[in-house]
Order: C-alpha cells, then sequence, then structure tokens
C-alpha cells in the first residue's frame, strides 16, 4: 500500500499515512486536528472514504444521494449524516462528530 508524508499544521507532528482508496480524510495522531482530505469530488463518488487517524483507520463515510452513514467500530458508530455532496458538508459533518469523540475519550491513537 502507497504511503504518504504528512507534518501536522497545528502542532508540527510529522506522521504517515496510508493510501488506501480513492477518498481519505485524515487527523494528526498528536492534537487530533483535521489535516485534509482527498477525494474525487467533482469528478466522482465521494464514497467510500476512509477516516484516519495518523496510520491508524477509525473508520468510514458510506453510502450516497442523501444517505451518507459515519461508520466506526472502534467508537461503535453508525450515524446517518444530514449534510451532502455539495462542497463536501459532509465530510465536515463526519469531521465534527469524530472530533468531539477524540476529545471525549482523550484517544490518542
Amino acid at each position: 500500500m502507497a504511503t504518504h508524508d504528512m507534518v501536522c499544521t497545528k502542532c508540527g507532528k510529522k506522521y504517515t499515512v496510508p493510501i488506501s482508496a480513492a477518498n481519505l480524510m485524515f487527523f494528526c495522531p498528536a492534537c487530533h486536528s483535521r489535516n485534509g482530505s482527498l477525494s474525487d469530488y467533482g469528478y466522482g463518488p465521494i464514497v467510500p472514504c476512509h477516516v484516519y487517524v495518523g496510520d491508524h483507520k477509525i473508520g468510514e463515510i458510506t453510502g450516497g444521494y442523501g444517505d451518507y452513514h459515519l461508520r466506526s467500530e472502534e467508537f461503535g458508530l453508525d450515524v446517518l449524516l444530514t449534510k451532502l455532496y455539495k462542497n463536501l458538508e459532509v465530510y465536515h459533518e463526519a469531521e465534527e462528530i469524530i472530533l468531539s469523540i477524540l476529545v471525549k475519550e482523550e484517544k490518542i491513537l
């Protein structure tokens, strides 16, 4: 599997993320800030989207056409998301949910 070296835009931590799919969302393993995403937005489907904290996959966004879900076995999630494809709003909604869990759990992965 291909990887990509990242540097957190908030805390400066260096980490590596796997490039496991066409659609990815990355969170820093040290401070949990979202450090970006890769997607086929504008060219194709934006799901499934694998969600990583550092190199650890914690979940994914699945579904489509108004039926997007954030799923994570690790956190026991299967949340129906209310936002849609436009401007990757569904990614932003998932980000808020993930950040609230990481902060609440004080989970360093």
